[in-house]
């Protein structure tokens, strides 16, 4: 990996903990807001005190905060949601690249347990799951 890659700033999708008024937004630090809205092709599941996305049909979204991040700060995030790329097959969530609107490449940590009779937040918005 050269060093210009480790430099480059990565735009993560959070959905959950890491959302502005939630305990684990402080992990972002000072990293700026680019922009809010509904990611398609995603569920968002209820795993007790955090959520998990999943990937699903289209129709279904869910709201995300995208963060523009750098290598210290991505680091952190992967250690909160249990993501090792090193093991992925027992990484509680995996850090995966998908393309949106206008060719924008986001992370999103997507859920890596089974979500059998899990129940499935239907506004797709962790802050109205009730």
């Amino acid at each position: 990996m050269g060093a210009n890659t480790a430099q480059t700033p990565t735009q993560v999708a959070v959905y959950g903990s890491l959302r502005k008024g939630y305990g684990n937004h402080r992990l972002l630090g000072e990293s700026p807001l680019v922009r809010t809205g509904w990611l398609p092709g995603f569920k968002l599941i209820d795993l007790g005190s955090f959520p998990g996305a999943v990937r699903c049909k289209q129709g279904s979204k869910i709201f995300v905060e995208v963060y523009e991040v750098d290598a210290e700060t991505l680091k952190a995030l992967d250690h909160l949601e249990g993501y090792d790329e090193t093991d992925v097959e027992t990484s509680l969530y995996l850090r995966k690249s998908y393309q949106c609107a206008n060719d924008v490449q986001v992370s999103v940590y997507v859920y890596n347990g089974a979500i059998d009779h899990l129940p499935e937040i239907q506004s797709g918005d962790w802050s109205n799951r009730n």
